[in-house]
């Protein structure tokens, strides 16, 4: 693993949630790592095809990448877009048995809005 790298795996273990490429490149140049943005995306998806790391699709073009690797759901704030994580238990051995085969893995995704933007949604009326 580069330098680089294992700055970009450290802080994203030392965060208290989930992170964009560009925030932490910034995290980065605040710590006086050197990478240009580029070069932290090239790492970021090194290490989630090497497994330290997973990344999680948003579907607006930008992926955010979370720690936590073992299988679980995630619900985005369509408001804010602040991502949660969610542990459904045994949902793999339940898809399981809606189908003929086992399922090897899942993308759980859940839209909602968070209690912060329902409470401001008021603010404006």
């Amino acid at each position: 693993m580069t330098k680089l790298m294992q700055s970009l795996y450290d802080i994203l273990n030392n965060s208290c949630g989930h992170l964009k490429a560009y925030d932490i490149h910034k995290i980065c140049l605040e710590k006086g790592i050197k990478g240009s943005l580029s070069s932290v995306y090239r790492c970021l998806n090194l290490l989630v095809e090497e497994g330290y790391i997973s990344r999680i699709r948003l579907g607006d073009g930008e992926d955010i990448f979370d720690k936590t690797i073992t299988p679980h759901g995630h619900m985005i704030c369509e408001c804010c877009g602040k991502v949660k994580d969610i542990e459904v238990p045994n949902i793999q051995d339940h898809l399981g048995t809606l189908n003929d085969g086992k399922i090897l893995s899942y993308d759980l995704k859940i839209k909602y809005i968070c209690n912060d933007c329902i409470g401001g949604m008021g603010d404006d009326k």
